[in-house]
């Protein structure tokens, strides 16, 4: 898939109908949202950075869907991996984020778990997310 751009205000992909209606005060449909531009998402940006830092959530996630294969499942909901890293990280994390593990890492986790674990692929059940909208896998990798 081909990257978007995005705005970072909204986190809408550009042009952003919220920057357009603000620009048309100021007589400039897109020039606004095009200043906003990155080159991700921002919640994929955010979830970059978080796994960066916090290299030990997705060993444990790896490790919790290894465990869940054992024991038999096909397939296991990345929330209820999330809730179990929850209880085991709160201390070990190094994000400000209160939250610490932000559901939002759900979808970029499951995609980058199956991409780099063959055996674990097929393990997580995909809907549409904006983790499919950005090239973030080779980078995470």
């Amino acid at each position: 898939m081909t990257g978007r751009e995005w705005c970072t205000e909204h986190g809408r992909a550009l042009p952003c109908q919220q920057c357009a209606v603000a620009a048309q005060f100021d007589g400039d449909l897109f020039s606004t949202a095009e200043r906003k531009a990155v080159g991700r998402h921002p919640n994929t940006e955010a979830f970059l950075t978080f796994h960066t830092a916090n290299p030990h959530v997705y060993d444990n996630l790896v490790r919790f869907t290894r465990e869940a294969k054992r024991a038999g499942l096909t397939k296991v909901g990345l929330s209820t991996l999330l809730g179990r890293c929850r209880w085991y990280l709160q201390i070990e994390t190094t994000t400000d984020d209160a939250y610490r593990l932000n559901d939002h890492t759900g979808p970029y986790y499951a995609r980058l778990i199956m991409h780099r674990e063959p055996d674990l692929a097929g393990m997580f059940d995909l809907r549409d997310a904006i983790a499919d909208e950005d090239n973030w896998l080779g980078v995470a990798s």
